[in-house]
């Protein structure tokens, strides 16, 4: 908690909002930044009024992390004054210059999806953080204290019953820093306590469960606009199924590049290729090359081919392999001339020999095309 000397620069005989302020720097902030500065301004009038930050986090239920976010957001766009030494506050009320008189100001609303530290507010029933709604960029994460998260703990009932799920699960009590990094889950990330449950499970169960590895889990799924549970759900099955296609090309012990999660995607989505079709081809593929990333290349022929022949069933793999089969047998007699895709004797032909060296051949020089 820190106790705040304010004093208001500007003389007058009652509480006012310029219409600068209104018209100008409110649109480019969180409602609840300027909720804060609003209840500056009321007591910024009153010589003996008290101001603490603890009692400004009661009585408008915001974390006093985010209300000192909101003195250095003003501070940054010279609206007040703010200083903090050795928890002593000093805010000064400023006089607000036109927005295009403000070069600092101008800078930092250009800058504002990168700053503003993500909080709370999106949970609260009152105030509302609606600047990054759909944003994918995590803030800079508040540094909590013990009091703070006792106060949340007191307010959520979810959260409570939260961290009694995974101690349960850990089979033990949590530690104050993993409680403060759980927190943070629902607090920085915004994630709603079912999905943070489902996150600490999905990492303890792969063996995963130091909290600072769930963590980096929990920002991937912030940075991929994972913010409910149903999302979660599709996003691991995408990732169990990328496991499986790196296991056909004897691929373990890591997780998929981005380029072969490109691959992937293409194959279930804009070929929409059942995952049975998916994995025998690479593992065909597999069997053909082992030229390390081209497999993937490699298998996105063969899908490819599938995906314009119709080919959606085992069944109607059955039948494309079939006529290939028939196909092959038709093929006339290879050249006399002895090359590198004929090198025998045409009286003894070989079709699977020969197939396997064109394969090879043209395989060689799409390979080429790609370097």
């Amino acid at each position: 908690m820190s106790s705040i000397n304010l004093e208001l620069g500007f003389s007058s005989i009652f509480t006012f909002v310029p219409n600068i302020f209104i018209d100008q720097y409110m649109p480019h902030a969180p409602h609840a930044y300027s909720l804060i500065y609003f209840y500056l301004l009321r007591n910024g009038y009153d010589e003996n009024f008290k101001l603490e930050t603890k009692k400004i986090s009661e009585k408008f239920q915001i974390l006093e992390s985010d209300i000192i976010s909101a003195f250095k957001f003003w501070h940054e766009r010279q609206i007040i004054d703010f200083s903090d030494k050795n928890g002593q506050i000093n805010i000064k009320l400023l006089e607000i210059k036109p927005l295009e008189n403000n070069l600092i100001a101008i800078d930092e609303v250009k800058k504002e999806n990168n700053i503003i530290n993500q909080s709370s507010f999106s949970n609260n029933p009152v105030i509302e953080l609606t600047l990054l709604e759909n944003s994918s960029k995590v803030g800079i994460k508040p540094d909590y204290d013990a009091e703070e998260i006792e106060y949340s703990l007191q307010k959520s009932k979810d959260i409570r019953e939260l961290l009694k799920s995974v101690e349960t699960k850990f089979g033990r009590l949590l530690r104050p820093t993993e409680i403060y990094t759980i927190y943070g889950f629902t607090d920085w990330l915004r994630m709603p306590t079912d999905l943070a449950y489902f996150l600490i499970s999905y990492c303890y169960e792969k063996g995963k469960k130091s909290l600072s590895y769930m963590e980096t889990v929990a920002i991937t799924w912030f940075e991929n606009n994972i913010h409910t549970l149903e999302e979660a759900e599709i996003f691991v099955q995408y990732n169990n199924f990328y496991t499986k296609v790196l296991k056909q090309f004897g691929i373990a012990g890591r997780v998929a590049a981005d380029f072969e999660r490109n691959y992937i995607d293409i194959w279930l989505k804009e070929y929409q290729m059942p995952e049975q079709l998916i994995l025998i081809a690479c593992k065909r593929a597999f069997e053909a090359t082992s030229r390390g990333n081209y497999i993937f290349s490699y298998a996105n022929k063969i899908i490819k081919s599938w995906y314009e022949a119709n080919v959606k069933t085992l069944q109607d793999l059955e039948k494309y392999d079939e006529a290939y089969q028939k196909s092959k047998k038709k093929k006339p007699a290879a050249y006399q001339k002895k090359s590198k895709l004929n090198n025998f004797d045409s009286t003894e032909i070989d079709y699977d020999e020969l197939e396997r060296l064109e394969r090879n051949y043209i395989f060689e020089n799409d390979m080429k095309g790609l370097l």
